[in-house]
């Protein structure tokens, strides 16, 4: 289970303040203790989808696709420095998944790991 704390949450906040779509993810996320899988569920029904798993396994399967933006060595970097917005902003423009998963997504793929995530090349 991956799980976000209160502290990491405020962080996002403060970073992330001008993004509603990314503060209602948030919420949802504090809704559910800091379970992202659970609140990546919550997220995706409210974006009317299916989940076809259960919440770390849909999410991870919803993560791979955009594995070419979160794996870009830019973008790998902001991870790192946990410069959230411009990750945020690109991942978002690119559509490849509901707005208010965009951040569900990007919080898995540095949890998990990105030397994990990301394919060797």
């Amino acid at each position: 289970m991956i799980v976000i704390t209160p502290a990491e949450l405020d962080a996002l906040r403060s970073q992330l303040a001008d993004q509603a779509v990314a503060l209602e993810s948030l919420a949802a996320i504090a809704d559910c203790e800091g379970d992202l899988g659970d609140a990546a569920i919550v997220l995706a029904l409210r974006a009317q989808q299916l989940p076809e798993a259960e919440g770390e396994e849909w999410l991870a399967s919803l993560a791979k696709r955009c594995r070419p933006i979160l794996c870009e060595a830019t973008v790998q970097a902001a991870l790192q420095a946990q410069q959230w917005l411009p990750v945020f902003e690109q991942v978002l423009a690119s559509q490849w998944v509901p707005p208010l998963l965009v951040l569900p997504v990007i919080l898995y793929a540095r949890k998990t790991g990105l030397d994990r995530f990301c394919p060797s090349v």
